[in-house]
């Protein structure tokens, strides 16, 4: 995969999944994403919580020592909206809804580091996970 058709993946993905609001901020991008496609989903996606049932992840930008930034993840599970909020909120301290548009809503930690979209899919749902800085 070419390097500047990785990077319009990834930020196709980022801007599709997330309200203008969520990116108010600028995100600074020095390097092109890299997108892998994983078989099975990680434990952990820069120590953020994966359930054992999110199936077709996949994640942009992912270094062994989590040290590249913004890095995102996208999944499905065959869970309802509803509990996989509560799934997030309870595993991110801090964790609270900011918006809701079009059945997406944006959950974001208070220090914006974090930011997770949570969208009905099918018979499940699809989620986001964005982190735009270490926690």
């Amino acid at each position: 995969m070419t390097t500047t058709l990785a990077r319009t993946i990834a930020l196709s993905v980022c801007s599709l999944a997330i309200s203008g609001a969520a990116l108010s901020d600028t995100l600074k991008m020095e390097h092109a994403p890299s997108v892998d496609t994983a078989s099975t989903c990680p434990t952990a996606f820069h120590s953020i919580a994966v359930p054992d049932s999110a199936k077709q992840c996949q994640l942009f930008d992912t270094a062994v020592d989590d040290s590249v930034f913004p890095a995102s993840m996208v999944y499905f599970m065959a869970d309802n909206k509803e509990n996989v909020i509560n799934f997030y909120q309870q595993a991110i301290p801090g964790l609270t809804v900011h918006s809701t548009f079009n059945q997406r809503t944006l959950l974001v930690a208070k220090d914006n580091a974090i930011r997770v979209v949570v969208s009905p899919d099918g018979n499940g749902t699809q989620v986001d996970i964005l982190v735009t800085a270490k926690s």
